[in-house]
């Protein structure tokens, strides 16, 4: 929404909407923080104690961490995609152009959320994990190898699908991984 907001307004615009929504969020939050009961405080226990805890916990399970490990690789991937796409549109469009082009790639994560969000993954959670992410390999390749905006919204958009399905998060959260992957 960003990207689109940018290519009919200017920065002034996008900066108001952030810091209105700054000011909703804390609103919103102590709102639900009023509604919440307060429990007993549990016994505190030093950092490193909790932290070589959380580490056991993880590390006791190469499922889990490998997971996490994935987790952590494509959210790398995923900063430095969007970091450098906006220097390869620039260097042969306008603003206007790149504000287009990031709305319509960002809308295949929207498009393949609403298709999950409807269907879901009912098996094959580690197959779909696998296929998802060599996919958005191969189309992250791709965006980058024309000087072409449609070209590059076309790979962009279909890199972006993929990202809601290799989720390994989502996946686990709806606890349709634990045996395939613990």
């Amino acid at each position: 929404m960003a990207g689109f907001l940018l290519s009919v307004s200017n920065v002034k615009l996008l900066l108001l909407i952030d810091i209105s929504t700054f000011f909703l969020t804390v609103i919103a939050t102590a709102v639900v923080k009023k509604g919440i009961e307060s429990r007993p405080g549990e016994k505190e226990q030093s950092f490193i104690k909790s932290m070589k805890e959380g580490w056991d916990a993880v590390h006791s399970r190469q499922g889990i961490f490998l997971l996490i490990l994935v987790s952590a690789v494509l959210t790398l991937f995923l900063g430095l995609f969007q970091i450098l796409a906006e220097p390869l549109i620039l260097a042969f469009a306008d603003s206007k152009t790149l504000g287009i082009g990031e709305t319509v790639c960002a809308c295949g994560m929207l498009f393949s959320g609403v298709f999950l969000g409807m269907r879901g993954i009912k098996k094959n959670y580690v197959k779909v994990l696998e296929i998802s992410l060599a996919m958005a390999g191969v189309f992250m390749a791709g965006f980058g190898i024309w000087e072409n905006i449609y070209i590059i919204c076309a790979f962009g958009f279909l890199f972006f699908a993929m990202l809601p399905f290799a989720n390994p998060d989502r996946i686990f959260a709806g606890g349709g991984c634990r045996q395939q992957c613990v």
